[in-house]
């Protein structure tokens, strides 16, 4: 039984000396991803946040027309500038984000009563101009609104008549479950952290070993082979919980300095919750090390190797893509499709949700299940003789 950690020991020391693939898999992979996920978010969070306080430039052609809209909008904090020439000219160079654009016919159709047009040009593909947008459209509602309470109580009209249902909303959320919406890359970044934390080692120590002519006499020697691949696959998990580790706690640390608490967010990123995901990745680590070994040992090369588990990190993406494009209910079926099930769990965790005892040992076994299959495949390899000749 000594066998599996002498194989351990050997392949956990050998990993270490190699610091050009231990820098790539854990610091690159592990702690630059959410570093680099934190301050973009950082940048996107304060620049929202400075355009919300800036004050709001309306260009506005054919102002002439409309004088009191003019005066009503500068006086609720609008700063009215003139329209270029070509208003759809200058949005498309980007010379100006949107043109209130007052027709001729507006005097005409303010006088008879009707419903005057007033014209809101704008580039709804650039994402930097929606909320001027969104401003300019609420101050000229406004003035629609008070405009025809006025034109109602002229004639005697209680301007309630208009509105015989009122809707109000009253939001549910918290600032967790509003802050997950900020996170919903996180499961995806934990995933991919665990398939590059083991990457390199289970390419090195199967494809790579084959080729350097070492892995013909450790497998010569007197000992079950389930011990020796098995020594492996260990080596390979604890290097794939080291990335998992060390991207939480970089998560934790980058989260902490975002600009978030005038947006009324809260990241679910304490000490609880971050060991939590932490053992709901455990089976998903075991996973990664089964399909990895599994690949690296059915490739012919290295370099073959290399190709395909390159392809093998789209497969934590699937469930995470799934889920933002898509959010669903979370059902108790869910809890038996491996990967998506622990997304979905550390989806609820970042929104501070319950989470009943059978889901997680649902999720735990289906996901530990598939990681033995393959665990039994990548083993059914290392016992064929094909395995030392590639």
């Amino acid at each position: 039984m000594k066998a599996w950690r002498i194989v351990f020991g050997k392949e956990v020391r050998e990993n270490l000396r190699d610091r050009r693939t231990l820098l790539s898999s854990l610091v690159f992979g592990a702690m630059f991803g959410p570093l680099l996920f934190a301050l973009i978010l950082g940048i996107v969070i304060s620049r929202e946040a400075d355009k919300a306080e800036q004050e709001l430039k309306l260009p506005v052609t054919g102002g002439a027309a409309a004088p009191n809209l003019v005066a009503w909008l500068e006086r609720h904090g609008a700063v009215i500038e003139t329209a270029p020439d070509d208003p759809e000219q200058a949005i498309a160079e980007r010379r100006v984000d949107l043109v209130v654009r007052i027709p001729g016919e507006y005097p005409a159709q303010w006088l008879s009563g009707e419903a005057a047009v007033v014209e809101i040009l704008h580039d709804s593909s650039r994402r930097d101009t929606e909320q001027a947008v969104r401003r300019a459209r609420s101050l000229l509602e406004a003035w629609g609104a008070q405009t025809g309470a006025q034109r109602l109580l002229l004639r005697g009209i209680d301007p309630a008549i208009t509105r015989p249902v009122e809707v109000q909303l009253k939001d549910q959320s918290t600032p967790e479950s509003r802050g997950a919406l900020i996170l919903a890359m996180l499961p995806y970044l934990v995933m991919l952290s665990v398939f590059i934390g083991g990457m390199y080692l289970a390419i090195d120590i199967t494809a790579g070993e084959r080729e350097r002519r070492s892995l013909e006499p450790l497998l010569l020697n007197p000992v079950a082979i389930w011990q020796i691949a098995g020594g492996k696959m260990l080596a390979t998990l604890l290097f794939a919980l080291i990335a998992l580790a060390l991207t939480l706690a970089m998560f934790r640390l980058g989260m902490q300095f975002l600009p978030v608490a005038e947006l009324g967010v809260r990241f679910n990123l304490n000490a609880p919750a971050l060991v939590a995901m932490f053992i709901l990745m455990i089976p998903v680590a075991l996973l990664a090390v089964g399909l990895q070994t599994l690949t690296a040992a059915f490739s012919r090369s290295f370099r073959e190797a290399q190709t395909y588990l390159s392809f093998l990190m789209f497969v934590p993406l699937l469930p995470s893509l799934w889920l933002a494009v898509s959010p669903v209910k979370p059902e108790a079926w869910m809890m038996a499709v491996p990967l998506f099930n622990q997304a979905l769990l550390i989806q609820m965790t970042s929104r501070a949700e319950i989470i009943t005892t059978g889901w997680h040992l649902a999720a735990a076994a289906s996901t530990t299940i598939a990681a033995l299959l393959a665990a039994a495949a990548a083993l059914h390899f290392y016992r064929r003789p094909q395995m030392l000749e590639g």
